[in-house]
């Protein structure tokens, strides 16, 4: 078996993303339309957002799509 690296959705990164761009957790879902207890889900690593919604999150934060995830190793 080996170990292949794979990138996954970061509640913690996202969280911090959220709140250096000035956005609590109702602020932004009045901006992206996305009920707040599913940001409050995003942050707290419970489910993963679409990847329309990363798409969003990402042009509203001012990031790269990329900053939003963090390599994993899966093994294969």
């Amino acid at each position: 078996m080996s170990h292949v690296p794979s990138r996954t959705f970061s509640g913690e990164r996202f969280r911090v993303l959220r709140k250096s761009a000035g956005y609590t957790e109702t602020s932004l879902s009045a901006v992206i339309g996305i009920n707040r207890v599913t940001i409050n889900a995003w942050a707290r690593g419970v489910v993963s957002p679409s990847l329309k919604s990363v798409l969003v999150l990402a042009d509203v934060l001012g990031c790269r799509i990329d900053d939003l995830f963090v390599e994993v190793d899966r093994v294969a």
